[in-house]
């Protein structure tokens, strides 16, 4: 973050390392042992960045982008496992995208949230579950007792037609590019 301008009064009210009450010192405790102590290329190259690019690189993002709507929407088999993971969790973060980022397009007389904090968390929660599709059959090679629990048990025994050859199409293109 800090590589990208964010200043340390931020980075200390998103870490919450303030070291009084009305969140004006920040604590000596982050100055010390985090800002100083973390090497920044390391940490941008660790979340998938590269380093003096604000482009994110991630094997997995060549199939399918967690972060773009479109990305996840032109993919039949990641749409198909996100409605049955989580049904219209991709239509409902569509709709707080464009109630948040492009009000003008919202039809009259709909009413949609239209903070921040709905965009945010539904763009998360989307992109945490398009990484968890396709982070999941790798995980099952490894740890194969996965299987039995949920959501795992749900994708290899789904009660729809379509979702685990789906996610056995995802896993392939998967292993395929890591």
């Amino acid at each position: 973050m800090e590589a990208f301008g964010v200043t340390e009064s931020k980075l200390a009210r998103l870490g919450r390392w303030k070291s009084n009450e009305e969140g004006t010192e920040v604590s000596q405790v982050m100055l010390k042992h985090y800002l100083n102590n973390v090497p920044i290329d390391a940490c941008i190259g660790l979340a998938g960045f590269h380093v003096g690019r604000q482009e994110y690189s991630c094997n997995r993002g060549r199939i399918c982008k967690i972060d773009c709507i479109q990305s996840i929407k032109q993919d039949a088999d990641i749409t198909l496992l996100v409605d049955y993971l989580a049904p219209n969790l991709l239509h409902f973060t569509e709709k707080c995208e464009i109630a948040y980022l492009r009000r003008g397009e919202v039809p009259a007389g709909e009413r949609l949230p239209s903070s921040a904090q709905n965009y945010g968390f539904t763009r998360y929660c989307l992109a945490a579950t398009v990484a968890w599709i396709q982070d999941a059959g790798l995980l099952l090679e490894r740890k194969p007792n996965l299987a039995n629990i949920p959501p795992y048990k749900w994708i290899l025994n789904p009660d729809k037609d379509g979702i685990e050859d789906a996610f056995i199409r995802i896993t392939k293109r998967i292993k395929d590019v890591v």
